[in-house]
């Protein structure tokens, strides 16, 4: 068996890399500008913007799974360059469903939105809940979302959608867990006297990567074609609480201040999923939050 990941360097892309590998699967991974280092892993550097290129991988390869984890990740940077935002979403998913159909390769292609593509909801989001047009990179999230289901309905091509809600771990930067991670190690090295903050009434969705891997494998497996399902946890945490579990971890008394500039300009009170069709699928979450915040402070420190 042969998948193909794109973005394999990446926070997901390189866990889910390691994961595959460990259960014996053949990984083909691209990358642009970040370079893989996972050995194992057959490395192609390419452009996913050059639909020539695609469709040239996608015949060499012929891999019986695509995972789609390439493009830009981030809501703030999206406002300030969504042109950026919007070609390297949008694009590149849509050079690989069309390479696909046009060579009537038979693979199936894992579609990563995000649960940015849905309203802010006072309950627990299932994949059936509003959309929302919250930033320029939910907007792009949802265009990507939903070319896979059209090539699905139009062209017959065997499509599963993804949601990820808040994947934390190891490696991953530019989130919430990290950034204070990163801060509360500066003050515990003298580096800095105080933890710069922005929403702490937040109401978030976290799961960790290791469950993560695990539940993009058994959808790839057993989920239907053209059906979408949310990647989560299925708990509500206020981003202040879990602020207050990483500095009881670091034992060390922490000044925290908020800073209205790290608020976002549509800013999303509570985002938490409803994981009950991943469920059915056989899939349980099994790392607890404090298990994983402990993980991300240690790989924090042992990168210093």
């Amino acid at each position: 068996m042969k998948v193909l990941i794109t973005g394999a360097a990446g926070f997901i892309g390189s866990h889910l890399c390691s994961y595959l590998l460990k259960q014996g699967v053949n990984v083909v991974g691209t990358w642009h500008k970040r370079e893989i280092s996972l050995t194992g892993v057959k490395r192609i550097k390419t452009d996913l913007l050059n639909k020539e290129e695609v469709k040239k991988i996608i015949l060499q390869e012929k891999p019986d799974y695509i995972f789609h984890l390439a493009g830009k990740t981030l809501v703030m940077p999206s406002w300030e360059n969504p042109q950026e935002t919007f070609l390297h979403n949008i694009f590149p998913i849509l050079n690989i469903l069309d390479a696909v159909q046009k060579t009537q390769t038979q693979t199936r292609i894992l579609v990563f939105g995000s649960s940015s593509e849905y309203e802010t909801n006072s309950k627990s989001i299932n994949e059936y809940s509003k959309l929302g047009v919250n930033s320029p990179y939910a907007v792009s999230k949802i265009i990507q979302d939903y070319l896979g289901l059209l090539y699905f309905i139009g062209k017959k091509t065997d499509v599963v959608r993804i949601r990820p809600f808040f994947i934390i771990g190891s490696g991953k930067t530019c989130d919430v867990v990290t950034d204070f991670s990163q801060g509360i190690i500066n003050i515990e090295k003298g580096k800095q006297d105080t933890l710069k903050v922005g929403n702490l009434k937040a109401v978030r969705d976290f799961l960790d990567i290791d469950d993560a891997v695990k539940a993009i494998w058994v959808i790839a497996q057993r989920g239907k074609s053209g059906e979408v399902y949310n990647l989560c946890s299925g708990q509500s945490v206020i981003v202040g609480d879990l602020l207050k579990k990483l500095i009881r971890l670091s034992g060390k008394k922490i000044k925290v201040m908020v800073d209205p500039k790290l608020f976002r300009p549509i800013d999303e009170i509570r985002k938490v999923g409803n994981n009950q069709k991943l469920k059915q699928l056989g899939w349980k979450p099994t790392v607890s939050l404090d298990k994983s915040l402990k993980k991300i402070l240690d790989h924090q420190r042992s990168m210093q």
